[in-house]
């Protein structure tokens, strides 16, 4: 996800706790890197707006790293 890239209907705090979820392991610890319990993140993942935000972020990562993987794979093909 580009950290510039700001929906209009999220807010900047909605941004942090997405970009927290997708680089942290757990809710515990990305709640605790952006300074918040663990129950405020639940909460906002309950919310259907902020949930499909993060599951659209969370794919857009994953395409990204697949795209990564693949480059790095086709430049290895060549002799």
């Amino acid at each position: 996800m580009n950290e510039k890239a700001q929906s209009p209907m999220r807010s900047r705090r909605q941004d942090q706790f997405i970009l927290a979820l997708l680089e942290h392991p757990t809710l515990e610890k990305a709640a605790a890197a952006v300074g918040v319990s663990d129950v405020t993140l639940w909460r906002s993942l309950q919310r259907p707006e902020f949930a499909e935000a993060y599951r659209k972020a969370r794919r857009e990562a994953f395409s990204q790293s697949v795209a990564r993987l693949q480059h790095a794979v086709a430049g290895h093909d060549r002799p």
